[in-house]
C-alpha cells in the first residue's frame, strides 16, 4: 500500500508539471507572436521547445507507461493477497477502496493521454503556420539574404519589403520626369494658356446657351404646371358633380325600388283577388252545374210522366171506341164492364188518385192537358237551350279571361326581368361611371336617366291596363251574376206555374171523377 500511494503522488506531481509546462510554452508562443521577432528566431525558438516537449512528453509517457505496469503489478498483488487474506479476515472494505483509487488513477491516465495529443495537434499547426511565413519572406526579401543583415537593417533604416521599395523608386522617377517636362514646357505654356482661354471661352459660350435653354425649359414647365394645375381644378370640378350625380341616382334607385316594391305589393293584391275571384267564379259555376242538373232530372220525370199519360190518354181513347162500336149489341155486357170499372177505381182512389181521375175524365179534357203539357214542354227546352247558349258562353269567357291571365303573367315575369336587367346595369353603369371623364358621366347619365323614365312610363301604363282589365272583369263577373240569378227567378216561376195548373187540373179531375161516380151509382 505504500508503494501504491508513493507511485500516485510521483504521478500526480509529473501531471502537474505537464500542465504547467504547457502553459508557459503557450505564454512563450504568444510572447513571440506579439513582439514581431524574425522568422528565424521564432523558428528556432519553436523548433527548440518543441523539441523540448517532444522529449518530455517522451519521457513522461515512459514513466506513465511504467507507472501503469506498476499499477497493474500492484493490483495483481493486491487481489492475490486479498483472496488469499479474505476468507481469514474479511477485509472487503479496503480491496473497494483500492479499486476506486485505481479508477481515478486510470481516468487521469487518460486525461494526460488527451492532453498529449492536443499538444501534438498544437505543435503540428504551428509548424505549418511557420513554414507558410518563411515562403512569404523569402518571396518579399530573396532567397540569398541572411538573418543578421535584416535584423540590422529593421533596427537602422526601418525595412519595410521588397514591394514597398519599388513602389518609392517608381514614385522619385516620376517625380524627376515631370521635372524634366517642366523644363521643356515653359516655350510652350503660352500656346497652352491661349488654348485654354479659347476653351473657357467657348465653354463660357456653351453654359449661357444651355442657362438659357435651361431658362425656356423653365417656364414651359411653369405654364405646364399652371396648366396641370387649371386641369386638376376642372377635374376636381368635375369629380364632385359626379359624386353629385351618383348620389342623385342612387336616391333615384331608391325611390323606384319602393316604387317597384310598392307596384310588385299591389300586383300581389291583384293576382290574390282574382284567384279568389276565380274561386267564387268556380263555387257558382258548380252551383250552376248542380241546380243545371237537378232541372234536368225534373224534366226527365216530366217527361216521363206525359209519356206515361199520353200511352194512357191512347188506351182510353181505343177503350171509348170499342165502347161506342159495341153499344148497341152488347149492352149488359157494358153494364158489367162498367160496375167492374166503377169498383176498381173506388179501390184504386185512396192510393192512385191520379189514375182515377185520368180513367173518369172526358177525352177533351185529355186533349187539353196533352197540348198544355207539350206546351210546358217546349217552354222547358227553350229555358234549358238558353241555360246552355250561356254555359257555353260563360265558359268561353272563362277560358279568355284565363289565356288573358296567363298573357299577362307573362308579361309580369318579362317585366320583372328586364327590371332585373335594368338593376345590373345599373350597378354596371355607377362602376363604370367612376372611372370616366366627366364627358363621358354626363353622357351615360343622361342615356341612362332617359331609358329609366321610358321604363317607368311603361310600366306605369301596364299597370293601369291591368287595372282596367280588371275592373272590366269585375264588372262582368257582376253582370254574369245578376243574368244567372233573373234565369234562376224565371225558372222557378215557370216551375211554380206549371206546379199550379197540374193541381188545378188534378183538383178539377177529381171533382168530376166523384160526379160520374155518384150518377153511375
Amino acid at each position: 500500500m505504500n508503494k501504491f500511494r508513493e507511485i500516485k503522488n510521483k504521478f500526480d506531481k509529473k501531471q502537474i508539471s505537464i500542465n504547467n509546462e504547457d502553459k508557459e510554452v503557450i505564454k512563450n508562443i504568444n510572447k513571440e507572436l506579439s513582439e514581431d521577432i524574425s522568422s528565424n528566431e521564432l523558428n528556432i525558438n519553436f523548433h527548440n521547445n518543441t523539441r523540448d516537449l517532444t522529449s518530455k512528453n517522451g519521457g513522461l509517457h515512459d514513466e506513465a507507461k511504467e507507472a501503469e505496469d506498476e499499477i497493474n503489478i500492484h493490483q495483481l498483488e493486491h487481489n492475490l493477497s486479498s483472496k488469499l487474506i479474505c476468507p481469514i479476515l474479511n477485509d472487503n472494505k479496503t480491496t473497494e477502496n483500492n479499486h476506486n483509487e485505481v479508477k481515478i488513477l486510470q481516468d487521469k491516465l487518460v486525461q494526460s493521454n488527451a492532453r498529449l495529443y492536443e499538444c501534438k495537434n498544437t505543435c503540428i499547426f504551428l509548424r505549418q503556420e511557420l513554414n507558410k511565413a518563411r515562403k512569404i519572406i523569402c518571396r518579399e526579401i530573396g532567397d540569398n539574404v541572411t538573418i543578421a543583415s535584416l535584423s540590422h537593417n529593421h533596427f537602422s533604416s526601418g525595412w519595410k519589403g521588397r514591394s514597398q521599395q519599388i513602389q518609392q523608386l517608381q514614385q522619385k522617377i516620376i517625380e524627376l520626369q515631370n521635372k524634366v517636362n517642366n523644363h521643356g514646357q515653359k516655350f510652350t505654356s503660352e500656346r497652352n494658356i491661349v488654348n485654354i482661354e479659347k476653351g473657357k471661352r467657348q465653354q463660357i459660350e456653351n453654359l449661357s446657351r444651355e442657362l438659357h435653354q435651361a431658362e425656356i425649359t423653365s417656364e414651359n414647365n411653369k405654364k405646364k404646371l399652371e396648366t396641370a394645375r387649371s386641369r386638376i381644378k376642372v377635374l376636381e370640378n368635375d369629380l364632385c358633380m359626379t359624386k353629385n350625380k351618383l348620389i342623385l341616382i342612387n336616391e333615384k334607385k331608391l325611390h323606384d325600388e319602393q316604387l317597384i316594391e310598392a307596384l310588385n305589393g299591389q300586383l300581389r293584391a291583384v293576382e290574390s283577388r282574382y284567384r279568389d275571384k276565380e274561386i267564387e267564379i268556380k263555387n257558382q259555376r258548380d252551383k250552376l252545374q248542380q241546380n243545371c242538373e237537378e232541372l234536368k232530372n225534373e224534366l226527365i220525370m216530366v217527361k216521363f210522366q206525359v209519356n206515361k199519360l199520353r200511352q194512357k190518354i191512347g188506351e182510353r181513347e181505343t177503350e171509348i171506341d170499342t165502347l161506342r162500336l159495341n153499344k148497341s149489341g152488347r149492352a149488359c155486357e157494358s153494364l158489367l164492364s162498367v160496375t167492374t170499372n166503377v169498383n176498381q177505381t173506388m179501390n184504386s182512389i185512396d192510393n192512385q188518385p191520379m189514375v182515377i181521375n185520368e180513367h173518369n175524365k172526358d177525352p177533351n179534357e185529355y186533349v187539353i192537358l196533352g197540348l198544355a203539357a207539350e206546351s210546358e214542354r217546349e217552354r222547358l227546352l227553350e229555358l234549358v237551350t238558353l241555360l246552355n247558349q250561356r254555359l257555353d258562353k260563360e265558359r268561353t269567357d272563362t277560358d279568355h279571361v284565363s289565356e288573358l291571365l296567363r298573357c299577362e303573367k307573362n308579361k309580369n315575369i318579362k317585366l320583372e326581368k328586364k327590371l332585373r336587367q335594368l338593376e345590373m346595369e345599373r350597378v354596371k353603369m355607377s362602376k363604370v361611371n367612376s372611372g370616366y371623364f366627366a364627358r363621358s358621366s354626363k353622357s351615360l347619365g343622361n342615356v341612362t336617366s332617359s331609358r329609366e323614365q321610358l321604363n317607368i312610363e311603361e310600366m306605369a301604363d301596364k299597370l293601369e291596363l291591368l287595372e282596367e282589365k280588371c275592373l272590366a272583369l269585375k264588372t262582368r263577373l257582376t253582370t254574369v251574376q245578376h243574368d244567372k240569378e233573373s234565369d234562376l227567378m224565371i225558372y222557378k216561376h215557370m216551375l211554380e206555374n206549371t206546379r199550379k195548373i197540374f193541381q188545378d187540373a188534378c183538383r178539377n179531375r177529381t171533382m168530376m171523377a166523384r160526379g160520374h161516380s155518384t150518377l153511375t151509382i
